[in-house]
């Protein structure tokens, strides 16, 4: 228990990080220990995870009645994992007589590897996102990625533990095997701090010569979000957004861009695209809707959402930017109607110059599992599902200015995120910076907004790439290609960064080979703890 509480005032919102160290090394004699654990004992385990992962995502019930279920339903999931550290830990130690200052690390980054794969993945609360505030400890994830980070936290909550025993003169018979044990620990960290010294500095601190990207702007407002539909609570919204706007525009005349966040620009009026062979699809005409009254709508939508472009982009003249706003798109084909949730970009003269849509759909949030077999579900809950987008995108603003967007919770998982730059480089459009669009209003300002923003601070060193963050309610911010947080807004306020990001063409080993080695790691100990070994 004493552990668990430990690790939890590591992350936000005590961010004690380090307690993080402190806490695994309390692990270690557990792990290590001639005896074998009891039932009991890996219940007890369990139970104290549990509370921990229950107390860390807490603010996931804030959003919606049902979530409760879900924040339950995750923290008892997630709470297997120590356990399952613990147990598999002590059968390749015991068994194996593979020395734990390996064994320790390597197990642990094996969970947190399939915990970002099973079902749909979930990478929030990493080992490493407690030290996300040092940005020296984070500089080795350029290669070894954010798992690279855990492992270091853990190989040296062993150090510590190693020298505690050490003054205690609590020595192993082998002597020899212990100091070169220690020896390699020392190394371990001493590399890890120094090659995070002389990587923290981005390149474009030694060009007195380098220029920012462009001038960003990215609103943010105290928007309140409910689940039930209330249009003039959305139209205050955009109302409250606009005026922002405005004022950030008259402070900071030669913005070259504008961000509003999440689902914000709808304000009830969502884009209707049909296709070029639209018919009715069948859901359409079971709700009583005709050809004519769809495409009227799609024409009156499309009118709405020119006029409120024009009104933004007007008011910030006469240098109109370009925007990337969040909206609702509606696609409709020949046999089905997709609800996008989309990054829309509308360049200088007001078109849309391209969109990107949501890939990796929150679970309970924009789907429920089994509802397309189950509709009763949807109905029942008062839900409309959304649909999946099907490629990653790119914005090309000019001037060597490559946008590669991602909305809400989808830059939790790492490998997500070097999908996104991969797939853009392979089309041959290498982007020079990521943004994200979100909606964090549904958290009501909890700790679930600090995790999001450690979860993006780990993916700017990742793929040495800065990043721009807009969200409704916060946390807004401006994160650097070496994970310096350079602009954090307040949450639940309303609060503008004018942001100046430079490109960082650093390259690095995750950027080329992704996590494929902590797979290798992960399937070796994942064989050993199910191979049985003979005497």
């Amino acid at each position: 228990m004493t552990a668990c509480c430990l690790l939890w005032l590591a992350f936000p919102p005590f961010s004690w990080w380090p307690l993080a160290f402190l806490s695994i090394a309390i692990f270690i004699p557990i792990i290590t220990r001639v005896e074998g654990l009891t039932a009991k004992e890996y219940r007890w385990l369990w139970y104290c995870s549990s509370l921990l992962w229950l107390a860390l995502l807490q603010g996931i019930r804030l959003a919606y009645w049902p979530l409760y279920g879900g924040w339950l339903a995750l923290g008892l999931y997630c709470g297997v994992y120590i356990p399952l550290w613990v147990g598999v830990c002590r059968k390749l130690i015991h068994a194996w007589e593979i020395p734990w200052q390996i064994v320790i690390p390597s197990v642990w980054v094996s969970w947190e590897l399939f915990r970002g794969y099973f079902v749909t993945g979930f990478s929030a609360c990493l080992l490493g996102h407690t030290v996300v505030e040092q940005p020296v400890l984070l500089q080795i994830a350029s290669h070894l990625g954010g798992y690279g980070v855990s492992a270091m936290v853990v190989i040296s909550a062993g150090l510590f533990y190693q020298l505690w025993l050490l003054s205690r003169r609590v020595i192993p018979v082998n002597k020899r095997l212990f100091c070169a044990e220690l020896s390699c620990s020392i190394i371990l960290v001493v590399v890890w701090i120094g090659y995070g010294l002389q990587a923290v500095k981005s390149p474009h601190e030694k060009d007195p010569l380098a220029k920012p990207l462009l001038t960003a702007a990215l609103i943010q407002e105290n928007s309140p979000t409910m689940f039930e539909a209330n249009p003039d609570r959305n139209a205050r919204s955009w109302q409250s957004y606009m005026e922002l706007t405005k004022a950030t525009q008259k402070s900071n005349p030669n913005l070259d861009l504008i961000i509003w966040p999440e689902s914000v620009f709808t304000a009830d009026n969502p884009i209707i695209d049909l296709s070029a062979d639209f018919e009715l699809p069948s859901d359409l005409i079971k709700q009583g809707f005709n050809k004519e009254e769809i495409k009227s709508r799609s024409r009156e939508y499309s009118l709405g959402f020119r006029m409120k472009t024009e009104l933004v982009q007007q008011t910030v003249a006469p240098k109109a930017p370009h925007l990337i706003v969040g909206n609702d798109l509606i696609q409709i084909h020949s046999d089905k109607m997709e609800r996008l949730n989309a990054a829309i970009w509308i360049d200088r003269n007001g078109n849309r110059a391209g969109y990107y849509a949501k890939r990796h759909l929150v679970m309970f949030g924009e789907y429920i599992p089994l509802g397309d077999l189950l509709p009763i579900i949807y109905s029942t809950l008062g839900m409309v599902p959304a649909s999946a987008g099907d490629s990653a995108k790119t914005f090309d603003l000019g001037q060597n200015v490559l946008l590669a967007p991602t909305i809400c919770f989808e830059n939790v998982l790492p490998h997500l995120n070097r999908r996104a730059i991969v797939e853009a480089k392979a089309a041959g459009n290498d982007p020079t910076l990521m943004i994200n669009l979100t909606n964090d209003g549904w958290f009501r300002g909890s700790s679930i907004l600090d995790h999001h923003l450690s979860c993006a601070t780990l993916a700017c060193v990742e793929n040495r790439r800065p990043m721009l963050i807009a969200a409704n309610t916060g946390l807004s911010a401006w994160i650097d290609g070496s994970g310096r947080r350079m602009a954090v807004t307040k949450r639940l306020a309303a609060d503008t960064i004018v942001a100046t990001p430079y490109r960082d063409s650093r390259g690095g080993l995750w950027q080329t080979v992704g996590d494929r080695p902590w797979w290798i790691l992960s399937a070796t100990c994942w064989t050993l703890w199910v191979w049985r070994k003979k005497p």
